[in-house]
């Protein structure tokens, strides 16, 4: 204890000694860097050392970018080579020189002339017979020419025979035989339609829708016991309708045609009775195109 006590007696001592030759100031300023440099156990002269400029100091390399790869640009498309246009259609007033392979489209008119069998039979008692008939068509100039108006006529002389019982014959009454021819003139006006158009097919259908005219005139002579009852005649006009259906084959300037068609109108003769002139009729015949 002693020494301790006479050790920090000689501290005080010391320090009063320095106090009075360097001042307080310098005195604590110098305890404190003394302090700081034991404690870091590095002469003073190490910590005013100037640290070396950056230049001298390794500068570190940066580190290479690669370069990002070039996109190459997209190949342009090149332009579509423009449609060739196509050949326009033949007009309607060309023919070929083979056959006439688009028809006859430079015709107007169709005039045709047939013949045929005139069959009443299924809808009357008048039996069948030969038929004439002449047709004649405007070809409409559009949708090829299909569709035409047409105009018919026609003539037929079908007939009927018979037997009949009448009380005015005799004093029982009798038998007596007649005979009946009705001459049938026709007049139609309607269209007619074709699948193709005129010509341009070898085989071509149609059909037609009209209004009919009968011109009728009726003819009646009968005998009784050897005896001539005499002839009697009665004519009208009546009207009524026809529907036909049909084909062509080309052939030449024109076609070959075969067609049917039914037709009927009332018959209201007295000396027919309350009959028709229903009928249909086969007709072949050829058409030129004109």
């Amino acid at each position: 204890m002693r020494q301790h006590k006479i050790i920090c007696l000689a501290t005080i001592i010391s320090t009063a000694l320095v106090l009075c030759h360097t001042g307080p100031a310098d005195a604590q300023a110098e305890v404190p860097q003394a302090r700081d440099s034991e404690i870091a156990g590095t002469p003073r002269d190490a910590e005013d050392s100037e640290p070396e400029p950056e230049e001298q100091q390794e500068e570190q390399p940066e580190p290479e970018i690669e370069p990002e790869p070039e996109v190459e640009p997209e190949p342009v498309a090149e332009p579509e080579p423009a449609a060739e246009p196509e050949p326009a259609a033949e007009t309607e007033t060309e023919e070929t020189s083979s056959g006439n392979e688009t028809g006859f489209l430079s015709r107007w008119v169709g005039l045709g002339l047939g013949v045929g069998v005139y069959i009443p039979t299924i809808v009357n008692d008048m039996t069948p017979h030969v038929a004439a008939s002449l047709d004649m068509a405007l070809l409409l100039p559009f949708h090829g020419r299909r569709l035409s108006i047409a105009f018919g006529a026609g003539y037929s002389p079908p007939g009927a025979a018979g037997e009949e019982t009448d009380v005015r014959i005799g004093d029982d009454g009798g038998e007596w035989t007649y005979e009946m021819t009705t001459h049938e003139v026709f007049l139609s006006l309607g269209a007619v339609y074709r699948i193709f158009s005129p010509g341009g097919r070898l085989f071509n259908p149609y059909f037609g829708v009209f209004g009919r005219v009968y011109l009728l005139h009726t003819k009646v002579s009968g005998e009784a016991g050897g005896e001539q009852l005499g002839e009697h005649t009665e004519q009208s006009t009546r009207g009524g309708f026809a529907v036909l259906i049909g084909a062509e084959l080309r052939l030449g300037p024109g076609a070959l045609f075969l067609d049917a068609t039914f037709g009927w109108s009332d018959l209201p003769h007295d000396i027919t009775g309350d009959t028709n002139t229903g009928s249909l009729s086969f007709n072949l015949g050829y058409r030129f195109f004109l």
